[in-house]
């Protein structure tokens, strides 16, 4: 696995609830580096993140853009950063690559067809149904399929068993079945929402 209990992810914030949610499941140990916000942008201190990236450190969740706050990292801090990432063996996680900025998609294809040989993999999510037909991730995809550098892995939805063991999971506890099948069939197996429902109250004593 990437992110093992005890490990160390790193991650920029604020950011989506699964960035958190993730590595705690896991049990890891996420280090977070902050978004400044002066004169009425957003700003990262790459030095801090630098700081963050040790050689012990096994994933990076970075997203560009960021959400909440549409944040886009800047071309001169990406080669800087994805430099650190394969020197340290860093797991660069990009989630929602549907929402990367056309600079960002550019440079992960640069790296990955010029630079066969250094220890950089990146691993990114992307919704299908989110994607126009003009989206620059499709020639990412396209071109990086070409010189056989991707890998694609679809996932669908959990079945209702799948679901049943991530809310055990996610709950600490066995919860009733019946229960369960509320559940699957609100969320229709999606995981993000099955995550979320848990983690807002779903199941306890209270709700």
């Amino acid at each position: 696995a990437v992110i093992a209990p005890g490990g160390k992810v790193g991650a920029t914030s604020p950011g989506g609830p699964n960035v958190v949610g993730i590595p705690r499941i896991l049990s890891a140990r996420l280090q977070t580096v902050a978004l400044d916000r002066a004169q009425g942008r957003w700003r990262l201190d790459l030095d801090q993140l630098m700081d963050a990236l040790t050689p012990d450190t096994k994933a990076l969740f970075l997203n560009s853009p960021n959400n909440p706050t549409g944040w886009t990292l800047p071309a001169e801090d990406r080669a800087v950063i994805l430099a650190r990432c394969r020197d340290y063996g860093i797991w660069l996680i990009a989630d929602d690559a549907q929402w990367c900025d056309q600079q960002s998609l550019q440079l992960l294809h640069d790296v990955l067809r010029q630079d066969r040989e250094s220890p950089l993999l990146v691993v990114a999510t992307a919704r299908r149904e989110d994607l126009g037909e003009a989206h620059s991730l499709h020639r990412l995809i396209t071109g990086l399929k070409a010189i056989d550098r991707l890998v694609e892995i679809s996932i669908g939805r959990l079945s209702r068993g799948a679901t049943e063991q991530l809310v055990g999971e996610l709950a600490g506890y066995q919860v009733d079945p019946a229960a369960i099948d509320d559940l699957y069939a609100n969320t229709e197996g999606n995981p993000l929402f099955i995550v979320e429902t848990v983690r807002a109250g779903w199941g306890s004593a209270d709700s």
